[in-house]
């Protein structure tokens, strides 16, 4: 798929909601190996307050990243609020206004995103954190694109 409808596509953020949902306990046992354990915890109780808020509101791509931004930012505490709301929010930014999002925007969405995160967190490449994913798939895109 080279383009899809940002207004018409909210329900790619059900999907995503609904997977971390689904993967709760597996996130928890992934964050157990380097850490506390509580990863799949905090992204559940997130994931489920903007599905029990918007399961029903039609929404665009944009507006649904920027809704469960908001909420994970102001709603749920650790790390992990603060970094994927972030994250989405920043993604949502470049597509605003947008009707369709195609390649371009998509790259425009993840760099914009990674650079909400980088003003949070000075986490690299390595230091087992969202970046070791993050910013490899930011770059890969951007230079498949170009």
């Amino acid at each position: 798929m080279e383009k899809f409808s940002n207004t018409k596509s909210g329900d790619i953020i059900l999907k995503l909601v609904d997977s971390i949902i689904d993967n709760t306990e597996l996130l928890s046992e992934i964050d157990g190996a380097i850490a506390d354990g509580d990863h799949g915890i905090n992204m559940n109780k997130g994931f489920t307050m903007y599905k029990s808020r918007f399961h029903e509101t039609p929404c665009s791509f944009s507006e649904g990243l920027r809704a469960l931004g908001m909420i994970l930012l102001t709603e749920i505490g650790g790390s992990m609020g603060p970094l994927y709301g972030s994250l989405f929010r920043g993604m949502a930014e470049p597509a605003k206004e947008i009707e369709v999002i195609d390649i371009k925007v998509f790259d425009e969405m993840l760099s914009k995103g990674l650079e909400k995160v980088r003003s949070i967190s000075e986490a690299q490449v390595g230091d087992k954190t969202m970046m070791d994913t993050l910013i490899p798939a930011a770059t890969v895109f951007h230079e498949a694109r170009i």
